[in-house]
């Protein structure tokens, strides 16, 4: 989940992340060199960033417009987040609900799996699906069976005619 802000960052000198179920700041931010332009719209910047132990891994600061990317979502990760720019003190609150997916194309990752995609059932289709088929098989055979014994016997009924027109 992408975070994105548009600002204009002329005067703070230093902004933090938080989640309103931690205790402490994802991620702090010091500047300590920033470009501007005339708007005011920062086009360079360095600092230090401080990113929480807890979230390491998971989240990804962009200094140059104060967005941050958190990724891996849990639902745990449902709630309000908020970045808190220091000078002049301005904070922004975004509300993030994280909910589970409602389907799940066999992913290993979360969710509680396909279960259409087990071995028995998997099996079991494939031999309902086969002991049709060998059925299907079986009445064609008997029909053809049928067909031949019509054709031979109709044959043998010309066969004795035509004897029968000779005499």
């Amino acid at each position: 989940m992408l975070f994105s802000l548009t600002f204009l960052r002329s005067q703070s000198k230093e902004l933090s992340w938080n989640f309103s179920n931690y205790p402490n700041p994802l991620t702090t931010y010091t500047v300590t060199n920033c470009s501007v332009s005339a708007e005011g719209i920062p086009t360079c910047s360095s600092g230090h960033n401080f990113i929480n132990p807890a979230y390491q891994g998971r989240t990804v600061f962009f200094p140059e417009n104060a967005s941050l990317l958190l990724q891996n979502l849990q639902l745990s990760d449902s709630g309000v987040y908020s970045v808190t720019f220091k000078v002049p003190q301005q904070t922004r609150h975004i509300t993030l609900t994280v909910s589970e997916p409602h389907f799940n194309h066999g992913n290993a990752e979360g969710g509680t799996g396909n279960k259409m995609n087990s071995p028995l059932v998997l099996f079991l289709g494939l031999l309902i699906t086969g002991g049709l088929s060998f059925l299907l098989l079986l009445l064609l055979l008997f029909f053809c069976c049928r067909w031949h014994k019509g054709a031979v016997q109709q044959k043998r009924t010309r066969i004795i005619k035509q004897q029968e027109e000779v005499l």
